[in-house]
């Protein structure tokens, strides 16, 4: 079993990339969790990625589980938000 933990920020694209391309390099990923912030735009890229896993990956992918983490904080900017 493997996961795959990503950051989500404004653009669902680069985790669905990482997905699709440790599969294709033959990592038998069972679950994607990622992580977000309470960042307007974040929410929105993660209802985008959560349907298009729904609507296209999980056709070809039936076992893997997608999961949000968020994250109490808008967003991460400067060194200092990591360490909140």
């Amino acid at each position: 079993m493997v996961k795959l933990v990503a950051t989500l920020g404004t653009s669902p694209w680069r985790a669905i990339e990482s997905f699709l391309y440790l599969v294709r390099k033959g990592e038998n990923i069972d679950e994607v969790r990622l992580v977000t912030t309470s960042n307007a735009e974040a929410k929105k890229a993660w209802k985008m990625l959560r349907l298009m896993f729904v609507c296209c990956i999980q056709d070809k992918f039936p076992k893997v589980e997608i999961s949000e983490h968020p994250l109490d904080i808008e967003d991460i900017y400067t060194e200092d938000d990591l360490r909140s």
